[in-house]
Formats: structure tokens, C-alpha cells, sequence
């Protein structure tokens, strides 16, 4: 679940030109590919603008994430809505081989 602080909720951020978000992560849960069409993101290292990417909690705990974005109203663009029109949400579940499956057949 992404949790956005941006001009939308605090007005006071506009001409700032920053927003945060807080992103909250099940166990193994995934935060598909996307892009954001305006900011830089500023974490522990920086994206350029448009580049794609993704995140994903690889334990089996809950996991938070704080992104902080150079743009008062970043946007965001999740790539297979764009390019499928897609309303569905990923899950890792087609990734992995079904336990019930062996070698060879």
C-alpha cells in the first residue's frame, strides 16, 4: 500500500517542489514496475527521470519503505497498466513453479 504526502494532501508543499511516500510492503510483496513522469527520486541513491524500476520485500515480514521525490506532484505511471491497460494487481504467484510440478514433467 503506498501512502502519498504530496500537494494533493499537504497544500503547503506546493512551490516546494518535494513530496514523500510511504510505501508499505506484505511479506514478499511487490511493488510492480512503474515510472514516475516528473521527479528524481531521492533515496539512498537516485533514479533518473523516467527510468523504470520496482521493488520487492524478499523476507517474510512486513517491510516500509520512505521515498522522497524532487516534485510536488511526482505522478506515477505502473507500467502494465500502460502498456496491457491492465487494472490487475502482479502477483509473484506466475513467477513461481508450483510445488506439485517435478523435473522432467
Amino acid at each position: 500500500m503506498v501512502t502519498p504526502a504530496n500537494v494533493a494532501q499537504i497544500p503547503g508543499l506546493k512551490t516546494l517542489g518535494i513530496s514523500l511516500a510511504r510505501v508499505d510492503y506484505a511479506p514478499y510483496g511487490l511493488n510492480p514496475p512503474h515510472t514516475h513522469p516528473r521527479p528524481l527520486q531521492r533515496r539512498r541513491f537516485r533514479l533518473p527521470e523516467d527510468l523504470i524500476h520496482f521493488q520487492l520485500n524478499v523476507e517474510k515480514t512486513k517491510a516500509v519503505a520512505i521515498a522522497a521525490l524532487s516534485s510536488q506532484n511526482p505522478g506515477v505511471i505502473t507500467i502494465a497498466n500502460a502498456v496491457f491497460g491492465s487494472s490487475l494487481q502482479f502477483q509473484l504467484m506466475f513467477l513461481q513453479r508450483p510445488s506439485k510440478w517435478t523435473e522432467g514433467g
